[in-house]
């Protein structure tokens, strides 16, 4: 009874009833379990990280790491309540169940991204991105089937990473045929951040200067693993303008605008680029989740990840090419037209 519960729900949710979509859950079910328990024997004998300091610390009213918007907390309050250890399998195990459900809705290869460094540094650090991540598949979904309601829940999952999240955010925002619904549940959800914790945004926003300073920002972008090239946002501007009005399809306009985000933002990390990988990219495109193994191996984690920024410009390309095809085509048929 379960069991076909859950085939219908899943049908429901990636739109076809395709029996391949259920050996795909059933190996990411496997490798969600394989990684979930890695991960949590390997928390037991490691240093504090990010799950610890950052997310459960914040749902417990410690916010000296804090900086994600504080609704984010909402989403780690439940997990903090329980002893550290158990919080963090609670964690990261909704994070891989919304992983795979990402997967499932975009039909990408759940063994390769499986693989990808990029997961692994978002699980082994307890990351809040596979839950933002989600609100892309979420926000298609809910525009998709008209559920404004759902909408504004997964514009506030993306907007807990702005740096990447806002245009997706924004686009789906305009897509919807009832905006003021959405606009309910995320001004809801703000609301409610104020009501519970009163001033974080002077917090946060003291958390960002670190942005604002040329050395520090600098550090930091050594210490922690940025790729951004830092575009200048009036072109980055330019070209999400210009993606909008490009005849591909919704899924491709929101990857293409995911690819612009990380070649603008000053806050461009190696494991947010998960972002990405998690559409059904060209096969080959995954060297840029393998190779990171090795230079993490070499050069350490935090080192070295400048070379990245060539991953978005590449799936930019990739996500207008069948524009220069088709014009390509065109060109042809018009010149067999004059013979």
């Amino acid at each position: 009874m379960f069991t076909k519960h859950l085939k219908k729900k899943i049908s429901e949710w990636v739109g076809i009833d395709n029996p391949s979509q259920f050996k795909r859950l059933n190996i990411g079910i496997i490798l969600g379990l394989g990684i979930t328990v890695l991960y949590s024997i390997l928390n037991l004998s490691l240093p504090p990280r990010d799950w610890q300091v950052v997310f459960r610390a914040g749902a417990l009213r410690d916010f000296t790491k804090v900086a994600t918007p504080y609704w984010s907390l909402f989403l780690s309050y439940l997990p903090a309540q329980f002893p550290e250890e158990t919080g963090y399998i609670i964690w990261t195990g909704i994070g891989v169940v919304l992983l795979i459900a990402t997967l499932l809705y975009f039909k990408s290869s759940v063994v390769l991204v499986f693989l990808a460094y990029q997961l692994h540094w978002i699980i082994f650090y307890g990351q809040i991105d596979l839950y933002v991540i989600f609100g892309l598949p979420l926000g298609l979904w809910a525009v998709d089937r008209k559920h404004p309601y759902i909408l504004g829940v997964a514009l506030l999952l993306l907007l807990i990473k702005p740096q990447y999240g806002l245009l997706p955010a924004i686009i789906l925002f305009f897509w919807s045929s009832e905006r003021w619904k959405s606009s309910l549940v995320v001004i809801g959800g703000v609301i409610l951040s104020f009501l519970v914790w009163h001033n974080w945004v002077a917090v946060l926003l003291s958390q960002w200067q670190i942005y604002r300073n040329p050395s520090l920002a600098a550090e930091f972008h050594h210490e922690q693993g940025n790729t951004s090239l830092h575009i200048p946002l009036w072109i980055g501007a330019i070209l999400s303008l210009g993606v909008l009005f490009l005849p591909i399809n919704g899924e491709k306009k929101i990857l293409s605008l995911l690819s612009i985000s990380f070649l603008i933002s000053p806050y461009s990390t190696v494991y947010s680029q998960l972002a990405m990988l998690v559409f059904p990219l060209p096969k080959w495109f995954y060297v840029f989740a393998i190779i990171p193994w090795f230079v993490a191996i070499i050069w350490g984690p935090f080192d070295h990840w400048s070379w990245l920024a060539v991953f978005p410009l590449l799936v930019f390309c990739y996500t207008i090419f069948p524009l220069f095809q088709k014009a390509k085509q065109r060109k042809i048929e018009k010149e067999q037209k004059w013979k």
